[in-house]
């Protein structure tokens, strides 16, 4: 009984040494040790709309440039080679635009990476609600 015991004890300490003591992943880098700038490719998918292009994916290209005074551009490829400047919080990858006024379109994406992969994930809404009008827009893009 006591062989028994102590064997059960054993193999319950190496079970849990196993788990516990494995060697430690290697940590994604922080967002703030990052520049996101780049081109990125995805896809921007409808998912509230007061029309008839809910649930519509569309093929989408940015360019983005992080700076370093706390701003960042996005630029659409829609040919508006202005884009929109907006905040850009390098400690945790989050960039905010908002148009303001009375028809108001926010832009709001959240820089990561996946392994090797930069990845940029977020929406597009508005505060417009009436017929014919798009809510929100889900963004899906990585880093070409």
């Amino acid at each position: 009984m006591k062989k028994r015991a102590i064997m059960l004890i054993l193999m319950f300490i190496f079970t849990a040494c196993t788990w516990g003591c494995s060697p430690e992943e290697e940590q994604a880098p922080a967002p703030k040790d990052i520049d996101f700038s780049g081109t990125y490719t995805g896809t921007q998918t409808v998912t509230v709309a007061n029309n008839s292009a809910e649930g519509e994916v569309t093929e989408t290209t940015i360019e983005f440039t992080q700076n370093d005074d706390g701003t960042a551009k996005i630029v659409f490829d829609s040919g508006d080679k202005e884009g929109a400047v907006g905040t850009f919080d390098a400690e945790t990858g989050e960039f905010f635009y908002d148009t303001g006024g009375e028809v108001s379109l926010q832009i709001a994406l959240r820089f990561s990476t996946d392994g090797d992969a930069v990845l940029a994930q977020g929406t597009i809404t508005s505060n417009q609600t009436g017929e014919g009008w798009t809510q929100e827009v889900k963004l899906d893009f990585k880093r070409q």
